[in-house]
């Protein structure tokens, strides 16, 4: 009775210092992700075997150990703050069984010192704790990450500050457990930029993290602009760990395109396949490689722009955007005709807006440019700085925008080029209210920037690198060509209607692969809202 309450002791003082810990990980959620659940478990038996590993009588036979800790385990109710863990007995079970098979640590926790590895100035490293100094790191890697650990603020900064530029692939683990100490939010957030710029699938899950549940308002915010901000070339680097999309990008059918235009076509493959449920045998993969490129030779001899467009430009009252370059690169494709009412500039163009909008039914095919600044449910057209979130948006929401357009109707007529940030998103939307509004018919949609991601102003600029000839026409297959300028910076998207159809996305440069197929952890990117740019 004596040995059984002894044990019991031992587990219970376990857990109660895991309540007065000041880094632990076991800040329980309400309800926890299965991430979350997996690591609570992980550090519990890690935690419970470390303690009984140090005890003499048991101290060097993993069998006495884990016997004597299952045993107590056995008798465990766990304090409230931690009563989830009572419904999971039988996994900290297994996972102690496991951990007795060998190896003196997991993850960070050491199975057997006093310290965890991270105390020590190490790592786990295949079961054993291996000094920072023995990982075979560049020097110039090494000094900064000690450096980072160093009592004087200013070196720690320093060093943050260089990490930034180094960006070291090889001590992203370092990185991520830095980021749980408090060493100050300036150089919590350079750690979070270098993550941002390695871009690994390790580096990307913890910004993920850091978005949804850092205490730190600005951190949180700060990882979320950050995930905004991959490029479409460290996205195409995420979905290649990905076994379907590496199959349909590898297909010999795409060979012969540019790898712009391979990872557009790849994308919207990928995308189409999964939407579906499709089982992705390879003559699926060929087959729906196939359908996409025919729409998009169609969409290729579709003009943008020419002498039988009626085109509208309206943009956010931002000095930098102004609706005159559009228009004259308009002109220079044909294009001669244009809403009388000028400038359609800023939130007190609104009304003007609308009524252009509504009345352009008139004019029959009618290209309307949006320059502004977004979020996935606005474009902007004016904003209040000292508000946060969409209440700081003053333009129009996606159902309101859905609403004008239906009343201007034979949306079968219609090119919407979105230029904002999160335009894909703001499309997405659209589309889904115009389906449940049971509209007859749908808009050709590009988007500059595509889910979860910020706009740059590189699109016309793109646009103008194709140095195409006076009065030469804007066609889809230009779309197509400028990618190659403008994707170091965004991700554009074509929503192609035809027949009036719902439109089909048959070129994308990147992609949310949380929403496609993936699970857990292998969805390295989240939808990012309430940001604007």
């Amino acid at each position: 009775m004596l040995k059984r309450g002894l044990l019991f002791l031992l587990v219970f003082i376990i857990f109660l210092d895991y309540g007065l810990a000041q880094d632990s990980c076991l800040a329980v959620p309400q309800n926890p992700s299965e991430e979350q659940l997996n690591q609570l478990i992980t550090e519990s038996a890690a935690r419970i075997w470390n303690t009984y590993s140090q005890i003499p009588k048991y101290s060097g036979d993993n069998n006495e150990i884990l016997k004597a800790a299952l045993e107590g385990l056995e008798n465990l109710e766990p304090k409230p703050k931690y009563a989830i863990l009572a419904n999971y007995k039988k996994e900290i079970g297994d996972e102690l069984r496991r951990i007795s098979s060998g190896g003196s640590c997991i993850d960070d926790y050491s199975l057997h010192e006093t310290d965890d590895c991270w105390n020590q100035d190490a790592l786990c490293v295949e079961d054993r704790c291996v000094k920072f100094e023995n990982l075979g790191w560049r020097e110039e890697v090494l000094d900064n990450i000690n450096k980072l650990r160093d009592q004087n603020p200013y070196a720690r900064h320093s060093a943050a500050l260089k990490l930034t530029e180094i960006a070291p692939l090889e001590a992203v683990p370092v990185l991520i457990k830095t980021l749980e100490r408090d060493l100050g939010e300036d150089i919590q957030n350079l750690i979070l930029i270098t993550l941002k710029q390695i871009a690994s699938q390790e580096a990307v899950q913890a910004l993920r993290r850091v978005s949804e549940n850092d205490p730190n308002p600005f951190l949180r915010e700060s990882a979320k602009l950050l995930l905004a901000s991959l490029t479409p070339t460290q996205t195409l680097e995420l979905l290649r760990g990905e076994p379907l999309f590496e199959r349909i990008y590898t297909n010999q059918k795409l060979s012969g395109f540019s790898p712009t235009e391979k990872n557009s076509i790849s994308i919207s493959v990928y995308r189409y396949l999964l939407k579906r449920g499709s089982s992705a045998i390879d003559f699926e993969i060929e087959n729906t490689i196939d359908f996409i490129l025919d729409k998009r030779r169609v969409f290729e001899n579709e003009a943008i722009f020419g002498d039988d467009k009626y085109v509208i430009v309206f943009s956010h009252e931002d000095p930098q955007m102004q609706p005159e370059p559009i228009k004259e690169f308009a002109r220079d494709r044909g294009v001669t005709r244009f809403p009388t009412i000028t400038p359609l500039k800023g939130y007190a163009s609104k009304t003007d807006i609308i009524d252009t909008i509504v009345n352009s039914k008139t004019y029959g095919e009618t290209v309307i440019w949006s320059q502004t600044h977004g979020l996935p449910d606005y474009i902007c057209l004016r904003e209040d700085e000292n508000i946060i979130g969409e209440e700081s948006c003053f333009g129009f929401r996606y159902d309101e925008y859905v609403d004008i357009l239906l009343q201007r109707g034979s949306l079968d007529e219609i090119i919407l080029i979105i230029d904002s940030c999160f335009s894909y998103d703001f499309a997405e939307q659209l589309l889904e209210d115009l389906s449940r509004k049971n509209s007859p018919s749908y808009p050709v949609i590009i988007t500059v920037s595509n889910k979860g991601r910020l706009g740059y102003p590189v699109f016309l600029s793109s646009l103008r690198r194709l140095y195409l000839r006076d009065n030469e026409q804007l066609l889809g297959s230009h779309i197509y060509r400028a990618e190659q300028y403008s994707f170091n910076k965004q991700d554009s998207a074509v929503f192609f209607s035809e027949n009036n159809n719902p439109p089909l996305e048959i070129a994308m440069n990147s992609l949310n692969p949380s929403e496609c197929g993936c699970t857990e952890d292998s969805c390295p990117i989240e939808p990012v809202q309430g940001t604007t740019s």
